[in-house]
């Protein structure tokens, strides 16, 4: 029998949320003016999934965002959360709650757009960059047949090259977009022939001067670099909620390794992590390495868990407990 549970897509700020609908089979969960967008689906392991279905799901939760932010502004959760029942979210609404309305209101009049520029043509590139006195140097003084040794000492010298290029490039056209942006982001290249795939959060006053600087750009590198905006979008990159249910077993070893007692603070961890890194520390006794290997796990995963928080490690304490990590609140 498959497994049913709440998908939660994002919360946003409504004075009626009781009047809400939403179609595609998904509805509202809602606790004073916040609403939580959720849906029934089969619980689904994302590791096991092809790279395929699960850009299709991406793609599917992204959507729905989307056009949620057409009349509200939507709080994204990250992608592949679930929850057991309803009760567990409007627990999470109720607990979090001014953690949300805070939030909300700072993102009051921001947008995400997404910029890429790539090479238009990167073979014409290689062809510039083999005319650099470097690689004709380099090419003078090797034989007829390179080795293998000269081949690959040949494409680290392009690379370097090309790295550079990019540098340059990236600088001059990142520069007036950070200008008139509140934040961006840098997401990872794709391919060789990328430049820049930053998000970039915006007042949606200053929109139509970002898409100017764009066209600027785009004239004076027209033969060079191709731009690709998408947006404007909800602030996946500044603005996504993370839950993290807690592992009683895996967070009271790590309390156990640190010698913290059942109730905590952040600073109790630091205290304790950096003197028991510098007792066990290799440099003093190298048959004491795996032990500090130990304690610095162990530190990760409370500090994970428990930055910013003042928590119990008392197991009737954790059980009832869901940490929410926001990534990238720098709005």
């Amino acid at each position: 029998m498959i497994k049913l549970g709440k998908y939660l897509y994002c919360i946003i700020e409504s004075p009626h949320p009781e009047k809400l609908k939403f179609l595609n089979g998904a509805s509202y969960v809602s606790f004073k003016d916040l609403a939580a967008l959720t849906q029934d689906t089969p619980l689904i392991d994302y590791q096991n999934l092809s790279k395929e279905v699960l850009l299709k799901d991406l793609s599917s939760h992204q959507l729905i965002i989307e056009k949620v932010m057409q009349k509200y502004l939507p709080l994204p959760f990250k992608f592949g959360t679930w929850f057991e029942s309803l009760n567990e979210i409007k627990d999470i609404l109720r607990e979090n709650y001014s953690f949300f309305k805070e939030n909300l209101r700072s993102m009051q009049g921001k947008l995400e757009i997404e910029v890429m520029a790539s090479f238009h043509n990167l073979e014409n590139i290689l062809k510039e960059l083999s005319e650099d006195s470097k690689i004709k140097e380099f090419k003078e003084h090797i034989s007829l047949s390179p080795t293998q040794e000269e081949k690959i000492k040949l494409g680290q010298i392009v690379k370097t090259l090309l790295d550079g290029e990019k540098t340059k490039i990236l600088e001059e056209i990142s520069k007036p977009l950070k200008e008139i942006s509140q934040n961006f982001f840098p997401h990872i290249l794709l391919n060789d022939q990328m430049i820049l795939n930053y998000a970039f959060l915006i007042k949606n006053e200053d929109k139509d001067k970002f898409y100017k600087i764009i066209e600027k750009l785009n004239k004076i590198y027209q033969d060079k670099i191709d731009f690709k905006c998408i947006g404007p979008l909800p602030l996946y990159s500044f603005n996504t909620v993370e839950v993290k249910n807690l592992d009683f077993k895996l967070i009271n070893q790590a309390g156990k390794t640190l010698e913290l007692n059942e109730r905590v603070n952040f600073n109790q961890i630091k205290e304790n992590y950096r003197r028991l890194s510098a007792k066990y520390h290799p440099d003093r006794n190298k048959e004491s390495k795996e032990k500090f290997e130990e304690i610095s796990k162990a530190y990760e995963i409370l500090v994970d868990f428990f930055q910013n928080y003042n928590f119990s490690l008392a197991e009737k304490d954790l059980k009832k407990e869901k940490i929410l990590k926001y990534l990238k609140v720098e709005v």
